[in-house]
């Protein structure tokens, strides 16, 4: 059934079906995302389309719930093939595509998360995350039942499916962490004093030093620069970035949407004197920006530019952006368990959030991948 799709009924609600598709992204995707408040960039078709384009013959898998003729709920994915196996991800890259769901929708939240007496959908306490939607856990599960795939993955950042996909066989749930910082707490002063003292330091270290950042909205540019500063790292450092060159080519093209939102690179350079208005980029970070919410997406940074803190004062010049922008959230994005990292977030005053990530193994290929470990 490569291009059928399941048409599921949720009981007490005869007008609304859950379809799953095949290499179709529905027409009216981005107007669900514009009616769920909890929704970010990763759920846009903008990068939906980018993750396809970075898969392994990749193939869009798009579920989705109507009624009526309205898009009111949906899981935008993404299937790849390894030979002949198929693995889908919601979203791969590190991202998350977690249940869609829009104000109002039948089986939807009640209260949508982020509602005056209801918990924040980014509260890091996460009491209430297994109650979810019938909605949210019926999307998701169309989604895990697809037959003949190998590996599901699905990162539920609202908690949206809430326990449904626990009851499925060979689906198990960890819960990565990943920091964010409220901007709704007042202004940049606010959000300073808030920051720990060690950060407050090392921002003033880069600005005594003479580091100047830049906000680079030209995506010709964007995508030179940010290139020669991924090709400076690798050679300093045999580094390079968990994320595919197609992927962060196709970012820094991007151009930005007339509201501010889409790709926003912030470079960081180095001090006059060492290199004048010319001077290379020392670090960048790559941000998503998509209504109250901006995404860290990338951080780089040399050798110098780490010793001259130069992350911090860049992370800093986007937050002061944001704010200055009516900005909500600072999304630093998961911290996958280092606590340098995690400390690091920390200390620019972000709180810890819980995620929720299902996957799902079929079991020769959950056998297979057990005998590779023990290889």
């Amino acid at each position: 059934m490569d291009d059928a799709h399941a048409t599921l009924a949720r009981p007490g609600h005869d007008a609304l079906s859950i379809r799953v598709d095949h290499d179709r992204i529905p027409a009216d995707w981005d107007r669900l995302v514009a009616a769920d408040p909890a929704a970010d960039y990763f759920h846009t078709v903008a990068w939906w389309r980018v993750c396809v384009g970075a898969a392994r013959c990749g193939r869009v898998v798009a579920v989705s719930a109507r009624h009526g003729e309205t898009l009111v709920g949906g899981i935008a994915a993404v299937e790849e093939r390894l030979g002949p196996l198929r693995r889908i991800f919601a979203l791969p890259l590190g991202t998350h595509g977690g249940p869609l769901i829009a104000r109002g929708a039948p089986g939807g939240w009640t209260r949508h998360p982020g509602a005056p007496g209801h918990a924040a959908w980014h509260d890091d306490r996460g009491d209430d995350w297994m109650d979810g939607t019938p909605l949210g856990g019926q999307l998701a599960r169309a989604l895990f039942q697809i037959p003949g795939i190998a590996e599901i993955h699905l990162v539920d950042a609202s908690g949206a499916a809430g326990e449904d996909l626990a009851y499925l066989p060979g689906t198990e749930c960890h819960f990565p962490v990943r920091r964010l910082v409220d901007l709704d707490w007042g202004d940049a002063g606010e959000l300073w004093k808030r920051m720990d003292a060690r950060c407050r330091n090392k921002i003033r270290k880069a600005r005594k030093a003479g580091l100047r950042t830049e906000r680079v909205s030209d995506p010709e540019r964007r995508g030179s620069e940010l290139r020669r500063l991924i090709d400076a790292t690798e050679e300093a450092r045999g580094f390079r970035p968990n994320i595919p060159a197609a992927v962060v080519d196709a970012l820094a093209r991007a151009p930005r949407s007339r509201g501010g939102e889409g790709i926003d690179l912030w470079l960081a350079h180095a001090p006059r004197s060492r290199g004048g208005e010319g001077g290379p980029p020392l670090a960048a970070a790559l941000n998503l920006v998509h209504g109250a919410r901006v995404q860290n997406f990338l951080a780089l940074s040399t050798a110098e530019g780490r010793s001259l803190a130069a992350h911090n004062l860049l992370h800093w010049s986007a937050m002061e952006q944001a704010v200055a922008e009516s900005r909500r959230l600072f999304d630093l994005g998961c911290t996958d368990a280092l606590p340098g990292v995690d400390a690091f977030k920390a200390s620019l005053g972000a709180s810890a959030v819980r995620l929720h990530a299902w996957r799902r193994l079929r079991p020769p290929w959950r056998w297979l991948q057990q005998a590779r470990g023990r290889l």
